[in-house]
This record gives structure tokens, sequence and C-alpha cells, in this order.
């Protein structure tokens, strides 16, 4: 069909360089995604229109730099776990919301101040829909998960702005899981 890049593309018009996708249309760079519009750079988008960066979106509209958000979402930007909400920014776990930043509910008029506020501040909208800056990483790049998966040399990680720490009383991700209590398993 054309108009079609990647493969396992299924019932899908103008998709590309995109993988197991069923029913979606005018996509780019979409991995297993089933009956959604106007996505990309995401993963896992079911049911959706308009998502960008994101992953576990469902029923969403609207939605981006989220993870695993659904049941009817509209309007989030860099939120996480939320279901049944709209206009939300930076939220974390919130369900049947509307108008909140970090959590903190607003009235609909405070809401678009805050937004229009924060998107100015940032500059053009390319900046306000990018992840964030490398300096808000929870963890220094040598202690995270991803130098588990794709170890990086000190030098290297400075200079792509992660942050290493050396202290001898350092915490990794991982640790978590090598002292839990007898008969508790890290196999979720």
């Amino acid at each position: 069909m054309p108009g079609l890049t990647g493969a396992y593309l299924l019932d899908c018009e103008n998709m590309h360089s995109s993988f197991e996708c069923t029913d979606c249309t005018d996509s780019y760079n979409v991995h297993f995604s089933r009956t959604s519009n106007r996505i990309l750079g995401s993963f896992n988008i079911f049911s959706s229109s308009n998502i960008a960066l994101c992953s576990g979106i469902v029923e969403g509209k609207s939605v981006y730099l989220s993870t695993f958000c659904g049941s009817d979402v509209e309007n989030l930007y860099y939120c996480q776990n939320c279901r049944k909400s709209r206009e939300l920014i930076a939220c974390v776990g919130l369900e049947n919301r509307e108008h909140c930043v970090l959590n903190v509910q607003y009235t609909p008029e405070e809401y678009f101040l805050i937004k229009n506020s924060l998107m100015q501040g940032v500059g053009d909208s390319a900046s306000w829909l990018s992840p964030l800056p490398t300096k808000f990483s929870a963890y220094p790049y040598n202690l995270s998960a991803a130098f588990e998966i794709m170890p990086l040399a000190k030098i290297a990680a400075l200079i792509l702005g992660y942050g290493w720490d050396e202290s001898a009383n350092s915490l990794r991700p991982s640790d978590l899981y090598t002292s839990l209590p007898e008969g508790v398993s890290a196999n979720f």
C-alpha cells in the first residue's frame, strides 16, 4: 500500500517508520498501536489521536510526553499514570481531575493563565514539547537504569550533560532489589 514504511502494518495509511500497527493513519515512528491517528514517536498507543513522544496511552486526545495514561484523557503534558482527566501538566496518578499543574487543582481561568505563562516562558512550541533537560534527571547517569542497559564512560556522560556520582554511599535503582525481605520477589 502506498505511503507505508515499516513492517506489520495492517489496514494502515500514511504510516512511516512504524511497526506492528493496525488501523492507524498519518503517523511516524510508532510501535505497536491500534486504531489511532496522528501519532509521533510513541509506543503502545490505543484508540487515540494527536499523541507525541508517549507510551501506554489508551483513549487519549492531545497527549504529549506522557506515560501510562488512559481511559479517556485529553490535553495532558508531561504526565504519568493519569486516568479520565483533562488539562493536566506534570501530574502523576490523578483520576477524574481537570485543570491541574503538579497535582494541584486550579480554576479553569487560573490553569490557562499558568499554561500560557509556561508556554511563553519556554519560548517556541518545539521547546515546550521537548523532553526535559538532563539536569532534571532523578539519578546521575552512572546510577541510573540507563547505565545498566547502555553504559557510558564518565567523560561521555558529562559531555552529553548527564550527572555523575562517585560517592561511596550511592544507591542504584537495582540495589533496591538486593535487600528485599525474605519471601518478597523482585519479579513483578
